[in-house]
């Protein structure tokens, strides 16, 4: 039997505690999925590049230890062709509009409680697996026109 492919969130920040306590949330809340953490912008994008499953990535913006938007850069390169939901987290919460204008899912202002992280990310996920349906209605849709069209050519 072949084993299940499971669908990855990964996390990065460059703050050891925050990476460590958002993964242990989300492995205890969403056991069903990979979770992988990254210290920094340059990892995530490799994982991002690499895993063909991810789901969700929940990120800090500044990734090198200051002000930088390495989040927000990644998300307005990431989100438009890609069913992958993103979160930003910062403790500048002026970046919210910036994040939900770069595609991101959703904002997590630091601190945050395991109960916003939980609840947003459950909702992130949702939306991520209602767009993989609405994909695969719309390429059921494809096939099914094109079968009828070459159907009608052939007969």
């Amino acid at each position: 039997m072949e084993k299940e492919n499971k669908l990855e969130i990964l996390i990065a920040d460059d703050d050891k505690f925050t990476r460590e306590y958002v993964g242990y949330i989300c492995r205890e809340s969403q056991s069903k999925y990979d979770v992988k953490e990254y210290a920094n912008d340059l990892q995530l994008e490799e994982a991002i590049n690499f895993y063909k499953n991810v789901a969700l990535v929940i990120t800090d913006n500044g990734l090198r230890g200051g002000e930088g938007n390495e989040g927000l850069d990644l998300i307005k390169k990431y989100s438009l062709d890609n069913k992958t939901q993103f979160i930003l987290m910062s403790g500048y919460h002026d970046k919210k509009d910036l994040a939900i204008k770069a595609g991101a899912f959703g904002f997590l202002p630091k601190p945050f409680s395991m109960d916003e992280l939980e609840n947003m990310t459950s909702e992130a996920l949702e939306k991520y697996h209602e767009g993989k349906r609405r994909q695969k209605k719309n390429l059921k849709i494809l096939l099914k026109k094109k079968f009828l069209r070459e159907n009608l050519f052939w007969s």
